[in-house]
């Protein structure tokens, strides 16, 4: 994989009970801790301090074309960042989880963010990477009661001025720091979704993308649970039963109902499926012409394919 290529394409239902919103979030731990050994292995060592990527790859998933996987990071990290190239945001948000940062919003709270830092200051010495900072982001993981709510500020101590030496990274070591963020994003999300890809027949960079975005904001299992109702209520792809446009539409509706399920900050959250809407409707489901106009919040986007 070429190493300006990464750093040209870069840029988190109904559950109905508070056990099952603790569960998911467990199992995304468990499915990036897995995935993050894969990332390890990708990464050999430092070389002109600059990360590594070991071996080359053709493509970067035989699921879609590099251009394709573009553009649906793309929308991803607009929806996220209101920008393609946000690696730098960093804040804590009301949303319960911590701080967030990077261009799909890696979390403190369940680990995410850790990884990204962990990835790349093993590698690095700066402003961010300190033993202080390195020990608070760890201690980051789970603090307080991230893992069971969905509202207010939840910053862990230690980590005052962690922003803004995670923005001054984005702009001093801007193509290490994307593409550190890139290979986590994949692993440990891009990755995890293959399976369900695959299980539910879903052949449209589209329906990938949904698939996609769905695990970044509310975990990689949330993807199978709207993938069965979806089935339930139109039909699935296997039997050819239902076109996948209508299929993807379905599925973002039961998005739609799961988020408002979910409540706290997720209720706002529901006009982040206005790109997929619209896609879908103008029954542009691979992205034909390497560039897709998206609406999010008010604003209008053109997301051309880097690729």
């Amino acid at each position: 994989m070429r190493l300006h290529f990464l750093a040209s394409l870069l840029f988190v239902h109904v559950v109905n009970t508070l056990p099952l919103k603790v569960e998911w979030r467990e199992e995304q731990e468990r499915a990036q801790d897995e995935q993050f050994a894969t990332v390890q292995d990708m990464v050999g060592d430092a070389t002109g301090d600059s990360l590594k990527i070991v071996g080359k790859r053709d493509s970067i998933t035989p699921l879609m074309t590099d251009c394709q996987f573009s553009i649906m990071m793309q929308i991803t990290a607009v929806a996220e960042t209101s920008s393609t190239t946000g690696y730098g945001a960093c804040d804590t948000l009301d949303d319960g989880q911590g701080i967030s940062a990077g261009y799909i919003q890696f979390t403190s709270c369940h680990g995410s963010l850790q990884k990204v830092y962990k990835l790349y200051c093993d590698q690095k010495s700066n402003d961010l990477c300190t033993s202080d900072y390195e020990s608070a982001i760890s201690a980051a993981q789970g603090y307080g009661n991230c893992g069971s709510s969905n509202s207010g500020k939840n910053q862990a101590p230690g980590l005052d001025g962690f922003c803004d030496a995670w923005k001054k990274q984005a702009s001093d070591d801007a193509d290490d720091f994307a593409k550190a963020q890139f290979l986590v994003a994949k692993a440990g999300y891009f990755d995890t979704i293959v399976d369900s890809v695959s299980k539910y027949h879903v052949t449209t960079a589209l329906g990938i993308a949904q698939m996609f975005d769905t695990a970044i904001q509310m975990g990689p299992g949330t993807v199978d649970t709207l993938a069965d109702r979806t089935n339930q209520n139109v039909g699935n792809l296997e039997d050819g039963g239902v076109s996948e446009a209508d299929w993807i539409k379905q599925y973002v509706y039961e998005r739609k109902l799961e988020q408002i399920n979910w409540g706290g900050a997720y209720v706002g959250t529901t006009a982040r499926l206005q790109p997929f809407e619209e896609l879908v409707a103008a029954n542009d489901l691979n992205f034909d012409h390497n560039d897709v106009t998206i609406t999010l919040y008010g604003s209008s986007y053109t997301l051309v394919a880097k690729c």
